[in-house]
């Protein structure tokens, strides 16, 4: 039996919808099966350290970042894989080198962290703190910024207690 070209489209487009439903009712059931799925950004912290600034993220879980120097070293972006910046953009306040925040989200999962500098600044060091040890501080990301024409490597501030 042949159809004619205006059912053929009708079910063409009925297809179209049963697949793209099936899909989004797949997403949505990996999602509820992973509520936990998405890095959560709980605190931001900021301090000053002899030619530097100290930006400390504390996040719900260790994950991979990454980040780059952007603009003579005006902005510095940080990116976490699917981590929600916005819940935590009122913590974010303009603090030694920092002058302000921006966030970009880049697709569903990917968030984006502008850091706008008051003047060029580098990465001086970048790395991941797990939990300590007497439970008082989680998951911290710290990010050390430096003046981009200061001189030499800065020493890295030596840990209270």
């Amino acid at each position: 039996m042949r159809m004619s070209g205006g059912a053929e489209a009708v079910l063409r487009v009925i297809g179209w919808m049963v697949l793209v439903c099936m899909l989004v009712g797949g997403a949505q059931a990996v999602a509820a099966e992973r509520p936990s799925a998405r890095t959560q950004a709980e605190e931001t912290r900021m301090g000053q350290h002899p030619n530097l600034t100290r930006l400390v993220l504390d996040v719900s879980e260790l994950t991979r970042f990454y980040t780059h120097v952007a603009d003579g070293g005006r902005r510095i972006l940080v990116g976490i894989p699917s981590v929600d910046w916005e819940a935590n953009r009122h913590h974010l306040k303009p603090f030694g080198l920092i002058a302000r925040f921006d966030f970009m989200r880049r697709g569903l999962k990917r968030g984006l962290l502008v850091i706008h500098a008051k003047a060029p600044a580098r990465i001086e060091h970048q790395f991941t703190l797990g939990p300590d040890p007497a439970g008082h501080r989680g998951n911290r990301l710290v990010l050390d910024l430096a003046p981009r024409d200061l001189p030499g490597k800065v020493a890295m501030p030596k840990r209270k207690g």
